[in-house]
């Protein structure tokens, strides 16, 4: 806590229960925000968001998305996450482990078509969020690249809702857009 010229307390400590709380992303117009160093202000052991945390601010989302995720190890996967209607984050949150290194489209198709429909179907309204995760990943190399055109023309094709895919990866995540 510090001073403001009319000695009246600020708190300047950033909030770990809720990170993002006072970032406003409307004004970060050149797009910085984007990308998130997971650094020690986001800790998963210490620091889990509840199911239904309002995510309807990019921030909020990427940053509740990485936290659920967790410490990134172990194969490729695949995070299947819903907002509903109201912004808020669904509890139906599927993991899908064992990815390839290239989309195969009838993988890809069968990923989207029918788990990503199956869950938007169980939240009518809803939309869908997906996050490659791999531990070297979180960026826009070509695992990332690849995976996002595949999953968004196969999301389009079936007419699936898709608001965001995002990499993950052990050290960074940002939207892949």
């Amino acid at each position: 806590m510090s001073q403001n010229a009319q000695d009246e307390p600020v708190d300047d400590e950033l909030d770990l229960e809720y990170p993002w709380q006072d970032y406003d992303d409307e004004d970060d117009d050149d797009g910085d925000y984007e990308t998130i160093d997971l650094g020690p202000w986001i800790e998963p052991k210490e620091w889990v968001p509840p199911i239904g945390t309002d995510v309807s601010r990019d921030f909020a989302l990427l940053a509740t998305t990485v936290a659920l995720i967790g410490p990134v190890e172990g194969p490729t996967s695949l995070w299947f996450f819903l907002v509903e209607p109201s912004g808020a984050l669904s509890p139906l949150i599927v993991p899908f482990d064992g990815l390839p290194r290239n989309p195969e489209p009838l993988l890809v198709d069968r990923l989207v078509h029918g788990l990503g429909d199956e869950l938007t179907g169980a939240v009518p309204g809803s939309e869908l969020v997906l996050a490659l995760v791999r531990a070297a990943g979180g960026d826009r190399g070509t695992v990332e690249r690849s995976w996002s055109e595949a999953l968004r023309r196969a999301a389009t094709s079936r007419h699936v809702p898709l608001r965001e895919i995002l990499a993950v990866g052990a050290d960074r995540a940002r939207f892949l857009r």
